[in-house]
């Protein structure tokens, strides 16, 4: 599984596809620009701002962490 940011919408998009390039497809599917894209270390999920958004790579079981607000981080990433 790849993913990567397309502006192919109209907007900065998370999108996950095959290792082929088959089966493209929009799995942030918000209004928002997304960014600062990254993996779990385990390859099960996706992780990308802005705040927190973590799901997994068919865009399903989207969680949003809250933002803390000040010093918020400007990537996501995992941290370990």
């Amino acid at each position: 599984m790849v993913a990567f940011r397309s502006i192919r919408d109209g907007g900065n998009e998370v999108y996950a596809m095959r290792d082929d390039g088959s089966g493209q497809h929009d799995v942030s599917n918000d209004p928002a620009d997304d960014w600062g894209l990254a993996w779990s270390p385990d390859g099960r999920y996706l992780v990308f701002s802005p705040g927190l958004n973590v799901l997994r790579p068919d865009g399903s079981g989207l969680v949003e962490i809250p933002s803390p607000g000040a010093g918020e981080p400007e990537f996501a990433d995992w941290g370990w």
